[in-house]
C-alpha cells in the first residue's frame, strides 16, 4: 500500500487504538528475557517501526514489567497515524511515569533512524507491509545501523505455509510472495508480503544479524482481512524472530 492509501486509512479510522495482542504476548513471554540481559545502567532506548496510532507500551501490563525508564521512539510514514499517536499520548502520559515517548513521521527506508542508536528495535508489523524485496533488504540494513552494539531486533511477521488459502477479494501470487487485493474497480493491488519462513531467515542473516530465537507458534495465525475477527487455519502463519546485531 502507498503512503497516500495508508494516510486515507488512518484519517478515516475512528476506532480505539489497542496495542497488538500478539506483539504484547511475544514481548512478555520472550523478548523481555533478552532485554533483561542488557547490563547497561540507565534508561533503555526502544525504537518502534510502523507504530501506527500509538506505542506497544500503552499496554499497562507491558509497561509495568519494566523498572527502568524506557525511552521510546515511534515512527510511521503516515502523517495521520503520527498526529493521532501524539494526541493520544498527551492525554495518557500521566498514567505511564516510566515511559518517555516521542513520535515522528519517518520512513524506515530513509536511512538510520533519527541519528541515534537503540537497545531494542521492534517491528510493529511493518515488515510484511514492505512489498518489494529490495525495500525489505534496505529496511533491515537501516534497522541494523540503528542498533547499539549487541542490540536486539524483534520481528513478528506473516509467513506462508502449505495450507494457506485466500478468498475474494484476496489472491496470493506465489512467485513474488505477494498477497493481492482486488479494489472496487476490479484491479489487483499488492497488499502484503507473505514470504516463506526460510526466505525471511535468509534475509535476516544476509543483513548481518545473528538469530537468537526463531519460532512459528502452531496455533497462531495472522488475519489479513481487517473486516474479520476470527482467524482461520488457512490464514498466514506468524513467524517470531529475536535477533542480535553482530
Amino acid at each position: 500500500m502507498s503512503q497516500e492509501l495508508f494516510d486515507q486509512v488512518y484519517k478515516k479510522d475512528k476506532t480505539e487504538f489497542i496495542p497488538s495482542e500478539s506483539l504484547c504476548d511475544f514481548y512478555k513471554t520472550k523478548v523481555k528475557t533478552w532485554l533483561d540481559r542488557i547490563q547497561e545502567r540507565g534508561p533503555l532506548s526502544i525504537l518502534e517501526l510502523g507504530c501506527g496510532r500509538g506505542t506497544l507500551f500503552e499496554n499497562t501490563a507491558l509497561s509495568e514489567m519494566e523498572e527502568r525508564l524506557l525511552l521510546i521512539t515511534g515512527i510511521d510514514y503516515s502523517f495521520w497515524a503520527i498526529e493521532k499517536a501524539k494526541s493520544r499520548w498527551r492525554t495518557m502520559r500521566p498514567d505511564f511515569p516510566n515511559l518517555n515517548v516521542q513520535f515522528f513521521m519517518k520512513n524506515v527506508l530513509d536511512g538510520p533512524q533519527l541519528e541515534k542508536s537503540y537497545h531494542l528495535v521492534v517491528d510493529s508489523h511493518l515488515y510484511h507491509c514492505l512489498l518489494d524485496k529490495n525495500d525489505q533488504r534496505k529496511a533491515l540494513k537501516n534497522v541494523r545501523a540503528s542498533l547499539k552494539k549487541d542490540g536486539i531486533f524483534v520481528l513478528e511477521t506473516m509467513v506462508s505455509h502449505e495450507g494457506m488459502r485466500f478468498q475474494d477479494p484476496f489472491f496470493y501470487e506465489k512467485k513474488n510472495s505477494l498477497l493481492l487485493k482486488e479494489d472496487k474497480w476490479g484491479a489487483l493491488i499488492a497488499f502484503r508480503s507473505i514470504p516463506s519462513p526460510l526466505e525471511v531467515e535468509r534475509s535476516i542473516l544476509e543483513a548481518g544479524f545473528s538469530i537468537e530465537y526463531f519460532t512459528i507458534p502452531p496455533l497462531l495465525r495472522v488475519i489479513p482481512d481487517e473486516k474479520r475477527r476470527e482467524s482461520l487455519d488457512t490464514d498466514p502463519q506468524c513467524l517470531r524472530i529475536i535477533c542480535r546485531k553482530t
